[in-house]
């Protein structure tokens, strides 16, 4: 008697784990399958450039780990505000006060992220309108330019070395027909987000996909 008691807490026990596993896997699942996908609120930063393996490449800071947005109770446009180890806004035209007495707001807390592809197409180098045939293209090392680029969790804006009539040169095949694309890593950032109304009030929590590009670098790539 007291080895089935003992045989059939211990199912119990097993049982439980099973339970809690699977409630735990799901509801992982849940929490990516109904996040949305978004546009980040503020300009990500330019770390630098550095040459890798014959390359320019453009090296972006990290995604911070909480961002506060406000609502402004005026304009009714949402500001931005950075908060990791200070508080600080993203620019001038975003200035307003992480006091605001008035506002409702966002807070936005970073989950994980991922690689979605490590070297990924954002597209054509906004300098260059068509193919051509060349020897090869100047970039600068110093200069860069952005364009915007949608893509599968929502729209990305990147940086790009700017083309220069000297600098950094990237050998092409003059025999055949070339143009200049902006490769890079394409990076997801899952953030919860929690709506608070200006008393401090938790009104509803969401999740959010955010895309961004990391060391983008220049290809060139041929017609045929």
């Amino acid at each position: 008697m007291k080895k089935v008691l003992q045989s059939f807490l211990c199912s119990l026990f097993v049982l439980a784990l099973f339970l809690i596993n699977n409630s735990i896997v799901h509801g992982a699942e849940k929490n990516i399958e109904e996040a949305e996908n978004g546009v980040l609120p503020f300009e990500l930063k330019v770390k630098g450039t550095e040459v890798v393996d014959g390359n320019i490449v453009t090296i972006y800071e990290d995604l911070p780990d909480k961002v506060i947005i406000y609502d402004d109770p005026i304009t009714k446009e949402k500001k931005s505000v950075i908060v990791d180890d200070e508080i600080s806004t993203l620019s001038g035209d975003n200035e307003i006060s992480p006091l605001c007495a008035s506002c409702d707001y966002t807070v936005q807390t970073k989950n994980y992220q991922w690689i979605e592809k490590a070297d990924y197409n954002f597209g054509w180098h906004p300098d260059f309108s068509g193919y051509r045939r060349a020897d090869g293209y100047y970039f600068s090392v110093t200069k860069s330019v952005s364009f915007g680029v949608s893509v599968s969790y929502g729209f990305v804006s990147v940086s790009a070395a700017q083309s220069a009539s000297a600098g950094y040169y990237i050998k092409a095949d003059y025999s055949r027909w070339s143009r200049p694309a902006v490769f890079g890593v394409y990076m997801v950032t899952n953030y919860k987000e929690e709506k608070y109304n200006a008393a401090g009030k938790l009104l509803s929590t969401t999740y959010k996909n955010y895309p961004w590009a990391d060391r983008t670098y220049e290809k060139i790539l041929y017609e045929y």
